[in-house]
């Protein structure tokens, strides 16, 4: 899968790219555990950048049309 976000600085790319090279959670937890409050915000941030991706790469468009097509059939009772 190919994620891609723009707009982001050098530090939140490295931040990302330092994320994407742990290889298991455990050592994602500590390094996040010992990350200063403001960084840890970021982190958070850019971690939900990324699930906001995901959710919408992972999004059928022919079944969010079929929704939209449901929403405004029931719009115009």
């Amino acid at each position: 899968m190919e994620l891609r976000i723009d707009g982001l600085s050098d530090a939140q790319c490295r931040l990302l790219d330092y994320i994407w090279a742990m290889q298991e959670s455990d050592e994602f937890d500590l390094w996040f555990s010992i990350l200063p409050y403001r960084t840890k915000q970021e982190v958070e941030s850019l971690l939900e950048l990324i699930r906001q991706e995901i959710i919408e790469s992972d999004l059928n468009m022919d079944s969010l049309s079929e929704a939209r097509a449901y929403i405004d059939n029931i719009r115009s009772w």
